[in-house]
This record gives structure tokens, C-alpha cells and sequence, in this order.
């Protein structure tokens, strides 16, 4: 963390710092920054801070903010200390991306045009026909983790890459999201996924459901193999049946761009 503070940004660490700890802390993590920020006496003795924690009282996020404020108010340079605590670190990776790149990373703001950042990285020049076979033996996890890892080395802006296949996805394994306005999807279909019977309408199923998660666009990719008339004949259809929608919040990503995507050319 190299950038000089003015109010504005102690401010905003305040706030997300007030989160984190509300989100995450315990009894002893409490105790544990009073101790690194010579406040454990403080800490002890607030009337409700530790209480309210404990019981899961109303109270508590109110108490926390006092607990931080009186922190800061002691030596500024406390803030470091804070900012240092592997759950408050944590927690704003999580759930502030944005001012995690900032501090962290070094990138304050997604890309000018995130969109076109997006599609470059998803929509690639397509490979051989002959190559799609290799999806025969590679599972959807397997894939989905290989897509994942590039995404977070290739992307620019270092959007938080989220994982929600098992998580209830609605429509969606992953999230690509730069900030609540600049979020983006991949629905990925595996060749086992491709070679259910109902293949056709799940996904599309899966389409409609993935808007709850508030994306500016969903790409389907379709590790499918175009060596067996079966998997060509249904991931073409898909790729049919979704051009018909003429809906541009949704992109076909055929098996061949698949490949080169994941494992090049």
C-alpha cells in the first residue's frame, strides 16, 4: 500500500474497514488489534462493544464504528495496522474489489470499455474441428478452473472472478465483475453437459435465470465435440436457437473458440 492518504481516502477505508470488521470479527480479534494498536485496555473496557458482539445485539455495528473511529483517533497510523489483518483483507477482496485493486493492486477502476475488454477475452478466433474431440475426457470443473486461472492472469482492471456452480448458480458458473455495474457471466457446457437429453432446454433455461445476477452480458461457451454428429448437431442448434432471440445479452461461444480460449491454438 504505496499511495499518500487525504481525508477522502480515510474515509473510504473507514467505511469498508467498519464492514469487514462487523462481518468478520470475533472476541479475540478484537483483543488482538487492541493489543497491535496499544487500545486492548479501551477495547476492555467499552460497555458494549465485546457484549454486543457476543449476544448479536442491534447495537453492535454501531459499537464497532466507535471501536474503529477511537482506533484511528489514537494514531492515524493505526490504519496500516488494520489494513495488514489478514480477515480485513480478506473480506475486501471478497467484497470490494474495486478498493482492494486500488490499495493493493495498484488499479483503481475497471477498463474504459469493459465490455470490449470482456468479449476479447471470451470470444477468440476459432480452432480446428479436429481439436473439439479433446473435450471427450475434460470435466466441467476441470474447465471451469482452467478458464478461471486465465481469467484472473489475462483480464485487465483485475476483476474479482467468482466461482458459483455450486452455489445455487441461477444460469451462471461464473462471474467476471469489475464493479455492480460491470459484471459479466460464462455459462459453461461441458461435453457430458452437452450430451444430456435435455441439453437444449436447460441452457435455455439457464439463460432466463441468469439475469438475476444482474449481468451486462452472459456468454455460453460450448465445450462440446464437433467430431460426433450428436454434440455438432446440438451445440449448432443451440447456437440457432439463441442467434433467433436477437437478444444482444447473450453470445453462443462455439467449441472451436472454446479450445483456442483454454488451450490455445
Amino acid at each position: 500500500m504505496g499511495k499518500t492518504l487525504d481525508r477522502a481516502d480515510i474515509n473510504r477505508l473507514m467505511v469498508a474497514i467498519h464492514k469487514a470488521i462487523v462481518a468478520t470479527f470475533t472476541d479475540g480479534d478484537w483483543r488482538a488489534l487492541g493489543f497491535q494498536t496499544g487500545t486492548l485496555e479501551w477495547v476492555r473496557r467499552h460497555r458494549r462493544l465485546l457484549p454486543s458482539l457476543d449476544w448479536k445485539d442491534k447495537d453492535y455495528p454501531d459499537n464497532a464504528l466507535d471501536a474503529v473511529t477511537t482506533i484511528l483517533d489514537a494514531d492515524i497510523g493505526n490504519l496500516g495496522v488494520m489494513l495488514e489483518n489478514e480477515k480485513i483483507v480478506g473480506w475486501l477482496r471478497e467484497n470490494d474489489r474495486p478498493l482492494y485493486a486500488e490499495w493493493f493492486d495498484g488499479v483503481s477502476t475497471p477498463p474504459t470499455d469493459h465490455v470490449a475488454a470482456t468479449h476479447d477475452f471470451l470470444w477468440r478466433k476459432p480452432g480446428g474441428v479436429a481439436k473439439t474431440k479433446g473435450f471427450r475426457n475434460r470435466g466441467h470443473d476441470a474447465l471451469l478452473e482452467v478458464l478461471r486461472t486465465k481469467a484472473e492472469a489475462e483480464l485487465p482492471g483485475k476483476p474479482r472472478i467468482v466461482p458459483t456452480q455450486s452455489l445455487q448458480d441461477a444460469g451462471c458458473d461464473l462471474v467476471i465483475e469489475w464493479a455492480e455495474d460491470a459484471k459479466y457471466g460464462v455459462q459453461l457446457k461441458s461435453h457430458f453437459d452437452v450430451g444430456e437429453k435435455d441439453f437444449a432446454a436447460k441452457t435455455t433455461s439457464q439463460i432466463q435465470n441468469s439475469r438475476q445476477h444482474g449481468l451486462r452480458r452472459l456468454y455460453v461457451m460450448l465445450a462440446g465435440d464437433l467430431t460426433d454428429k450428436s454434440q455438432d448437431q446440438k451445440t449448432r442448434g443451440m447456437a440457432a436457437n439463441v442467434s433467433k432471440m436477437k437478444d444482444s445479452y447473450v453470445f453462443v461461444v462455439s467449441p472451436e473458440q472454446v479450445w483456442t480460449l483454454l488451450f490455445g491454438e
